[in-house]
């Protein structure tokens, strides 16, 4: 005849029991698996990016060398024929004083050559010459050291198509980061002060290193307001290296603190910036055996240590490029 009422009840009440119980064991790890695959599309994208900004870097160092190569040799072209141009001209401009100084003589002896002479010297306006010219081969020089010490910061900025540590002068490649960074200081109007210690031969990958200097440099001068200062200092710490950036612009929040590594985070307006360049410093300073902490304070600023040994046991693997 069939179960009585109650136990068919009982019975559909423990199958439902069941099936809720395996509707939340699948949606529990539905969800489980969802947070995994975001993981790993957001490490993916981070890999691809972080792939493309090594490849663009390596790129740019080849050209770089290439370029700096290609210029090097007009400039230095260049620089001999002005130093000569310059010379010539002082050997010219003696030999015009000595023609000038025998006007009055050839006045009596030779009229008709006087008369020439004067004249040209009239037209040529010889004082204007002697003042003029050897300023202007003098600028050209100076401009021409300047194209030289472009070329030269541009090398020691890259140097990405290098591989493997070396030794670097760390206050040389500071210097040219910060020279290179100076038409984003003028933008935001903002003042560089630099504290760099004298410290021994650092042992890293050079155009690496300065890259994470300059994301790190680039990002307190955009926290800055106009008139504030940014100081970037360096010195010693047992055996390692350390360098400071510190801003006194808005700081950080809190509860950004802990995110500010994190590949593609950023706290700028949309379309200012991709979120990486934290990110890439903290892969190269890791790369190094080094450690980059951030302290800040809400409307008092930012301070960003970098420290890094002077002698790292081994070449930074490939991916930290």
């Amino acid at each position: 005849i069939g179960e009585p009422p109650r136990k068919q009840d009982e019975a559909f009440q423990e199958q439902t029991l069941q099936l809720n119980n395996e509707l939340a064991t699948l949606t529990r790890e539905n969800a489980r698996k969802s947070r995994e695959l975001e993981r790993a599309l957001a490490a993916l994208k981070s890999a691809q990016s972080l792939l493309v900004h090594s490849e663009k870097m390596a790129s740019l160092g080849r050209m770089t060398a290439g370029v700096a190569h290609e210029i090097n040799n007009p400039v230095a072209f260049v620089t001999s024929n002005s130093a000569t141009l310059r010379r010539d001209f002082q050997d010219l401009l003696a030999f015009s004083e000595v023609v000038k100084a025998s006007l009055p003589e050839l006045a009596i002896a030779a009229p008709t050559i006087h008369a020439q002479l004067a004249e040209k010297f009239e037209e040529m306006d010889l004082d204007y010459l002697a003042r003029t010219v050897p300023k202007k081969i003098a600028d050209n020089l100076e401009g021409l050291e300047r194209v030289k010490r472009i070329v030269l910061d541009l090398r020691t900025f890259s140097r990405l198509d290098e591989d493997g540590f070396k030794p670097c002068e760390l206050t040389d490649a500071i210097t040219s980061t910060l020279r290179f960074l100076s038409p984003l200081v003028a933008e935001h109007q903002v003042k560089l002060e630099t504290n760099l210690a004298a410290l021994p031969p650092l042992s890293c990958a050079p155009g690496h290193l300065n890259q994470a200097i300059s994301n790190v440099v680039a990002n307190a001068i955009q926290a800055s307001r106009p008139g504030q200062t940014v100081t970037v200092s360096t010195f010693a710490r047992d055996d390692r290296c350390v360098i400071q950036v510190a801003d006194a612009g808005e700081g950080i929040a809190p509860e950004n603190l802990a995110r500010v590594f994190d590949p593609f985070f950023t706290t700028k307006p949309v379309g200012t910036g991709m979120g990486l360049g934290l990110h890439i410093a903290h892969q190269v300073v890791t790369a190094h055996h080094g450690e980059i902490k951030i302290s800040s304070d809400l409307r008092q600023g930012t301070t960003v240590t970098i420290e890094v040994p002077f002698h790292p046991p081994a070449r930074p693997p490939v991916d930290a490029k």
